[in-house]
């Protein structure tokens, strides 16, 4: 089965732009295990902080063997097993006041290397730098920005570090930039960060609030998308990837609440209508029909499970099958019943307009 690239591009950035832990000849910071999972820093423990990022502040902006020792050695302290969150804010703080104007940086490796250690940061202070360069001309930036904010995302998982109020501070920019993200690597990297926000923790209610929130800016932002018909066959893996992902949190119990199960379902119908366009464009090749297969297939999924969520059910019509044969005729007749204006998605529960898939 071809899915969205789990070995992702990011993955691909990241290890070209020379981001691989244990890399030789590091600047060492001396401070102690014991200190980055304490929960009373100290002043003394202060001044270590600030001797690290300070011994290291020049070389960030050097040449790149410089920048690239001065960034282990400044991720070293936030890799020790146990970090605390009172160590984190103090890190952050200092840390952001170095690292802040290099993002801004016009040397690609340098804005680049200070995003990672920004995202690795997981604290507001970080996760606003990486928001920030969502909207760099560069696209290798901006890259490095979603996969930043994975970062800090998947530390929330464990850590509380930001307030539910700063972390939808963070998601708007987010929506924002899948809203108008030109670059189809770059989406599928923003697909993956709200892959990784999508296992917020939920242990509070505002909590729970954030993360609905990001399934619901998700779910309407890669609809809108899809349906503004502008997305090549290159978008394709930041569908699949965003599809698929939406898989868990919408088979949770309890579900998510009812509008965004229906707009997820909303997605799910605009993605099937993406699929149609291409289909009857018939210069579909064989990659792109294979993952259009797939796309229907998790597409289908998602409206049985929003269904389910709505106490109601979708019977799948198996759609996938007649596209991945190639049987572009039969697909189109089958996924009107879904998509039309009499279609499925138009009646309640999911109750979308007659035109919001087929025009």
């Amino acid at each position: 089965m071809i899915t969205s690239r789990r070995p992702s591009t990011l993955l691909a950035l990241v290890v070209c732009a020379g981001i691989a832990a244990g890399a030789p000849g590091q600047t060492a910071c001396n401070i102690p295990d014991d200190v980055a999972r304490s929960r009373n820093i100290s002043e003394s423990d202060r001044t270590l902080i600030r001797d690290c990022v300070n011994n290291n502040r020049a070389a960030l902006a050097a040449e790149y063997d410089a920048v690239r020792r001065a960034r282990v050695a400044m991720l070293a302290p936030l890799r020790v097993s146990g970090v605390s969150i009172e160590f984190r804010a103090a890190y952050s703080a200092e840390a952001e006041r170095a690292i802040a104007p290099l993002v801004r940086s016009e040397r690609d490796d340098v804005a680049i290397n200070a995003l990672r250690i920004a995202g690795e940061l997981g604290t507001e202070q970080g996760a606003r730098l990486c928001a920030a360069a969502l909207a760099d001309k560069r696209p290798g930036v901006r890259m490095m920005a979603a996969a930043g904010l994975a970062r800090t995302f998947s530390i929330l998982h464990s850590d509380a570090t930001m307030t539910a109020q700063q972390i939808v501070r963070v998601l708007s920019d987010l929506a924002q930039a899948a809203r108008s993200e030109p670059d189809p690597l770059v989406l599928d990297g923003l697909a993956m960060t709200y892959e990784a926000a999508f296992g917020l923790p939920t242990s509070t209610s505002e909590l729970a609030q954030a993360r609905n929130r990001a399934l619901l800016d998700a779910a309407t932002e890669f609809g809108k998308r899809a349906r503004d018909g502008k997305l090549g066959p290159e978008a394709v893996p930041a569908m699949l990837r965003i599809s698929l992902s939406l898989r868990e949190p919408v088979l949770n119990s309890p579900p998510p609440p009812a509008n965004v199960l229906r707009e997820v379902s909303g997605m799910a119908g605009d993605f099937l209508a993406h699929v149609l366009r291409r289909t009857s464009a018939r210069d579909v090749g064989e990659t792109e029909r294979a993952q259009l297969g797939v796309l229907v297939a998790q597409s289908e999924n998602l409206v049985s499970f929003a269904a389910r969520g709505l106490n109601a059910a979708y019977a799948p019509r198996n759609l996938s099958e007649l596209v991945a044969s190639g049987r572009d005729t039969d697909f189109a007749r089958r996924a009107l019943d879904v998509i039309g204006a009499e279609g499925e998605l138009t009646k309640q529960p999911f109750g979308h307009p007659r035109d919001r898939f087929v025009r």
